[in-house]
């Protein structure tokens, strides 16, 4: 019975790694061709364009650089790059929290509001057609912003932007301590601190109070733990990773994606091993998600005497595939067909479940009518999500339309997608292209039957948010977190390629 265990995880393991060389080398080739670019004046507007040649600089710009410096940064220990790394966020991201707005906006915003309103017992965005009425999902992140704010009583967001800057920092470590783990190679841990704090989304989004960084922190640390787990099989561990990636997919329900991805890579170490407690730390970890999100909903429904269903799921699924024209956003992002159906049928939730159905109906004989138009519909929306290298970060910071200020003319220019916007995209596309390219690179260096399992985490939870966010609504915003957790092993590829053509060298010089 173990032998055959062996055989199907062998086999899985294969599928996912040839599955994976063809996705990430498909998204590598996607951004050496275009780059998609947000056209902040028109809001959420992205243009899908041919890839630039000042891309292709920067990136053997950066290349060479790397190259060129491996010598002097030897000279440092990773705890010295790591605090250089922090101490340039900081003062980055102070200057960007007190120059620019102490103010969200959008949902961010009808969050926050809901958090400090509820904290001074004011329950009325759990009222028949209120924010969180319509959108429970939410409840987790409004619980999470409760606790902080009544540890911190300032009702500003301020005091998330700040929590945001510490929580990347956090994350960037974990980044680390994750490489150091997973591969014992201290220039595989160097370069993946650079290559953290190379991907500067994550400082922009610092002023993006929606769970992104919140759950990614968590995350992050989950995995950690987990990986300390399945090396050392130590109860404390499984008992925090469990606290961890629980409290991820409570802060942001999308972290269910990771979970499933997590499950799986349980699964499969259980089928190698044999060892039971594997399957049963993957159960800890998914009774407690949904009873945690449950127990969190029947509370609040118990405080506002509501029953709190929120919309019904087909309405996503409907507005992820609808193609609006002359919207302010692509096809398949979001543009407020839940809100709208919301306001046209009175919040009934029958006649916005039926309304829902009909528009998918009608969207897949579209589809099935004109399979040309259906790929290139896929097409777009993918691109669109996945190769959007800033992950709307500058966006979703503080916006002349929305009449939040700017203290200083570089960040009114950089907000207002001037020049130094343009600029700024010449440094995140080659960024993300680097991350892509290394992530397929990876894959293909090593033997997917002999990789460790754990090592798929990354390639499962982008795989599955690309299936998700190519049918569900979506946003570029969203995916960042899939993209930030390939970084280690974009890294490890790169090492490990460099460390096999000098072993070929030496062979052949001598």
């Amino acid at each position: 019975m173990r032998k055959i265990g062996v055989t199907v995880a062998a086999a899985l393991q294969g599928l996912i790694g040839y599955g994976g060389r063809f996705l990430f080398g498909l998204l590598f080739l996607c951004t050496v061709v275009v780059q998609t670019v947000l056209r902040l004046p028109k809001g959420e507007w992205a243009d899908v364009l041919p890839n630039t040649v000042w891309s292709f600089l920067v990136l053997i710009g950066l290349l060479a650089v790397t190259y060129l410096s491996r010598g002097w940064l030897k000279r440092f220990s990773n705890r010295q790059i790591f605090i250089a790394g922090c101490l340039l966020y900081l003062l980055a991201g102070l200057g960007l929290i007190f120059f620019t707005t102490d103010v969200t906006r959008y949902d961010a915003a009808a969050v926050f509001r809901s958090a400090v309103e509820m904290n001074a017992g004011d329950y009325q965005s759990l009222e028949v057609g209120g924010y969180l009425y319509r959108y429970p999902h939410q409840l987790g992140l409004v619980s999470f912003e409760r606790l902080v704010l009544t540890i911190i009583p300032i009702p500003n967001a301020t005091v998330f932007f700040v929590l945001n800057l510490a929580m990347v920092l956090g994350i960037n470590w974990a980044s680390w301590q994750l490489a150091d783990r997973l591969f014992a190679n201290r220039s595989i841990s160097r370069y993946t601190l650079l290559l953290s704090f190379a991907f500067l989304p994550q400082l922009f989004n610092i002023l993006f109070v929606y769970g992104l960084i919140f759950g990614l922190f968590f995350a992050s640390f989950g995995l950690l733990f987990l990986v300390d787990y399945l090396h050392k099989q130590r109860v404390r561990d499984a008992a925090w990773a469990t606290i961890f990636l629980v409290v991820s997919y409570w802060i942001r329900n999308n972290y269910i994606i990771l979970l499933v991805a997590v499950a799986l890579i349980l699964c499969l170490e259980f089928l190698k091993k044999g060892i039971k407690q594997h399957l049963l730390l993957l159960l800890a970890i998914i009774s407690l998600a949904f009873g945690l999100n449950k127990a969190t909903t029947a509370y609040y429904s118990s405080v506002s005497g509501q029953d709190l269903q929120g919309m019904p799921k087909i309405s996503w699924l409907a507005m992820g595939l609808q193609d609006v024209p002359n919207d302010i956003r692509q096809p398949g992002w979001y543009n407020y067909y839940v809100r709208d159906i919301y306001k046209e049928t009175d919040g009934d939730y029958a006649a916005i479940e039926a309304a829902a159905k009909t528009s998918l109906a009608e969207r897949l004989a579209v589809f099935a009518k004109d399979p040309l138009y259906a790929l290139d519909f896929f097409r777009i929306k993918l691109l669109t999500t996945w190769t959007e290298a800033s992950f709307e970060s500058i966006f979703s910071g503080p916006s002349k339309w929305r009449m939040q200020p700017h203290r200083t003319d570089l960040l009114k220019d950089l907000y207002q997608g001037g020049n130094s916007y343009i600029l700024l995209y010449q440094w995140f596309h080659p960024v993300l292209m680097l991350i892509y390219g290394g992530a397929a690179l990876f894959l293909w260096l090593r033997k997917p039957k002999e990789e460790e399992v754990i090592h798929l985490y990354p390639y499962l939870f982008l795989a599955g948010g690309l299936v998700f966010h190519l049918l569900w609504e979506t946003k570029s915003q969203y995916v960042s977190p899939h993209v930030y957790l390939l970084i280690p092993f974009a890294a490890a590829a790169y090492v490990i390629f460099w460390e096999k053509w000098q072993s070929r060298k030496e062979k052949t010089s001598s």
